[in-house]
This record gives C-alpha cells, sequence and structure tokens, in this order.
C-alpha cells in the first residue's frame, strides 16, 4: 500500500498547505502520512534476523512471521505529539504530524482485517504482537 500512502499524503499535505501556507509543517504533514510504514522494515528485519531489502516484505511475511509489531502504527504515539506541540508552542507542526499520521491509520484501519484495538501498542504487547490475536479472522 506505499503508493496509496504516497498519493493520500500527497493530497492530504497539499489541502494542508492551502489552509496554512507553511510549507515546513506541510512537509511535516505528507512525511508522518507517508513515512509511518517504516517500521514494516524494522518488523522485516527482524523476521529475516539481517537488514536486507527484498520484495517479499510485499508478501505477506507477517503470516510467515506470526507477529505483527508495527511499533510506530500506535494511536498512543499521538500523546507525545500533541505535548511537545503544545509544550514547545509548536502548534502548527503538532497538527501537522497528527493529521498525516491519522490518515494513514485510518487507511490502514479500512484496508486490513485488524481488530480495532490492534492500533493500540498497549494491546499489541499484551497479545505479544501475535498476529492472530491481533487480526480478525
Amino acid at each position: 500500500m506505499p503508493k496509496y500512502h504516497f498519493i493520500t499524503s500527497l493530497v492530504l499535505a497539499g489541502v494542508f498547505f492551502v489552509f496554512t501556507g507553511d510549507i515546513q509543517a506541510t512537509v511535516l504533514c505528507f512525511l508522518s502520512g507517508f513515512l509511518l510504514d517504516v517500521d514494516h522494515m524494522l518488523d522485516f528485519w527482524t523476521y529475516k534476523g539481517k537488514v536486507t531489502i527484498s520484495p517479499e516484505i510485499y508478501q505477506g511475511f507477517y503470516k510467515r512471521f506470526g507477529k505483527v509489531p508495527v511499533l510506530l502504527h500506535s494511536i498512543e504515539l499521538l500523546i507525545p505529539i500533541w505535548v511537545l506541540g503544545y509544550a514547545g508552542n509548536l502548534y502548527l507542526f503538532s497538527l501537522a504530524i497528527s493529521l498525516g499520521f491519522m490518515l494513514h491509520l485510518i487507511l490502514d484501519f479500512a484496508c486490513y482485517e485488524m481488530r480495532p484495538y490492534s492500533y493500540f501498542l498497549i494491546f499489541r504487547i499484551a497479545k505479544n504482537f501475535n498476529m492472530y490475536d491481533l487480526c480478525k479472522r
């Protein structure tokens, strides 16, 4: 789904720019929506036991791995984003990152058969990242 995250994040960033006119925040909006999937690479490298690039990452390795860590796909990450935005008086940057992040998670939720709580890191940890506890059957 990387191309869909790229396209939707680009559209969201364009809309964000129209409303804010801030190029830095717009770039953050795009990057947070698109690059969130970097954790899939980390999961893949954990599964393979080495750093490697392979088309296998797009061929259902999670089923063979049996675990779905995806550490960045965690709703709890919004809390430090908001707190740091507020504490650092960086509201626009916080909003930009949050919007891209939420768009990404909404797309994933709509496209993958995950249980609703599976987008909470605490829930995934409690289930030991077990794919069969996190995914609908």
